[in-house]
């Protein structure tokens, strides 16, 4: 976004990943307002929990990033700016609305892929593949036009993924890996019949397996790849690579990113439906930015954004979450994590946060999406995090439920008992269990 001019930021922020963590520090505090215009310090946050607001108890410095970061998302991109031939929106915030910028939309976008004969999977990039890009930039030439892009016929797997909430990631994020693998043996000891894995995938920057956190099959480990993906699959924004900085001289180096576990490279271009003659009508010939400077203020204000507030208590949603328990609902959506004691920032140190998910994926059966992600196989589903449910517009991973009860009905595989036990507690219960639900 915009980092391909002369305008340079890397000198303002820099963001480390550490054992899948996102870490956010200023390496020149005074920098910031300096080449910024000179504007000051930032806003403070507001005094109550707030949707779309800063985390509490954030320093000026990391305000400052939060701003900045917002800014960048809600940013407009346009052709001359890297804006794909094809994509699905032209602002991260255009998908990321709803109740407030990092929120949902009714946006769906669609994906999809082979299973061949052997059973292997075929992301069918060569057609344009996995994302369906669902605009196109328009006439480029007295001749050529560049179009929305179709599902080529090759494909016989086609899926439509929901527009995810944003708030509060920064929180999972922080969460201690130990902490999930826990989680995932305590399940096979205790439950085996519903344990869920970590679906173990690879870093975009070091090309190691990590411990995937994001996405619906948990196919991202830290924010940052997060925002490389999506830059590219839903802007058609390509960076030519993730820069370090020595942190005694200040200087950047930039690093080719790695292959994926897919064989794909973050700094590939998207051809509209795989046809690589059309890349020369891109306005910037290869990568669109020349760093990854939009790309960590992206991931800075995921990091830094705080988790969706809660709607109001009532005798019937507090009855309600014992009746979500009772049913084995908690099994796998695991109401409480707490971010590491010892993170760097202060910030994020000992917080309990309630996301309703183990952030691990479970077999799914007919739920599932059928395409594999990692080691996460086709049926299988990261459990999705029930905070800011209440703004969700429908449900499930593809919009297929428009109701909870449909969402509850529609669980399979590993959530058929949870879906058995839901079908089998009285009227009033079920109310109540609406209640606690649509208070989150």
């Amino acid at each position: 976004m915009r980092t391909h001019s002369l305008k340079k930021r890397s000198d303002k922020f820099r963001i480390i990943s550490q054992t899948g963590l996102l870490l956010i520090s200023l390496t020149a505090s005074q920098a910031c307002g300096q080449r910024n215009g000179g504007g000051g310090p930032p806003p403070p946050p507001p005094s109550g929990p707030v949707d779309g607001g800063p985390l509490a108890g954030l320093p000026p410095d990391l305000l400052t990033l939060f701003n900045d970061g917002k800014t960048a998302f809600e940013s407009e991109e346009t052709p001359a700016e890297g804006l794909g031939l094809v994509f699905n929106d032209n602002a991260c915030a255009k998908c990321h609305s709803f109740p407030t910028t990092g929120g949902v939309s009714t946006t769906l976008v669609t994906k999809f892929g082979r299973i061949n004969p052997d059973g292997s999977f075929d992301p069918l990039v060569a057609f344009g593949g996995p994302v369906m890009q669902a605009k196109g930039i328009g006439r480029v030439s007295p001749t050529v036009v560049i179009r929305a892009e179709k599902i080529p016929p090759q494909a016989n797997i086609v899926v439509k993924r929901r527009t995810s909430n944003l708030m509060g990631l920064g929180l999972v994020e922080a969460i201690p890996g130990n902490m999930i693998l826990a989680e995932a043996v305590r399940q096979a000891t205790l439950s085996p019949r519903t344990a869920g894995h970590v679906n173990q995938v690879t870093d975009m920057r070091t090309g190691q397996s990590t411990i995937g956190r994001f996405g619906w099959k948990s196919q991202l480990g830290n924010l940052y790849d997060f925002s490389v993906d999506a830059y590219k699959e839903e802007m058609g924004v390509v960076v030519a690579g993730f820069t370090t900085m020595d942190p005694s001289t200040g200087a950047s180096t930039l690093h080719p990113f790695p292959n994926g576990g897919d064989g794909r490279n973050p700094s590939q271009e998207n051809a509209p439906n795989g046809n690589a003659a059309l890349l020369a009508f891109d306005p910037i010939p290869g990568p669109d930015d020349e760093n990854d400077d939009t790309v960590k203020e992206l991931a800075n204000f995921q990091a830094l954004l705080a988790p969706p507030t809660r709607g109001r208590s009532s005798t019937d949603s507090i009855a309600g979450e014992n009746v979500f328990n009772s049913i084995g609902c908690a099994s796998c959506h695991t109401p409480r994590w707490k971010t590491a004691t010892d993170h760097p920032i202060p910030a994020f140190r000992n917080i309990t946060f309630q996301p309703y998910s183990d952030f691990l994926v479970h077999d799914m059966g007919t739920l599932g999406d059928g395409m594999p992600a990692g080691t996460a196989g086709p049926r299988e589903m990261r459990t999705a995090p029930l905070w800011g449910l209440r703004f969700q517009p429908f449900y499930l991973h593809d919009g297929r439920a428009k109701t909870l009860d449909d969402a509850i009905k529609a669980h399979a595989g590993q959530g058929t008992a949870a879906a058995s036990a839901y079908s089998r507690i009285n009227a009033d219960q079920k109310r109540k269990l609406m209640a606690f639900l649509s208070s989150l």
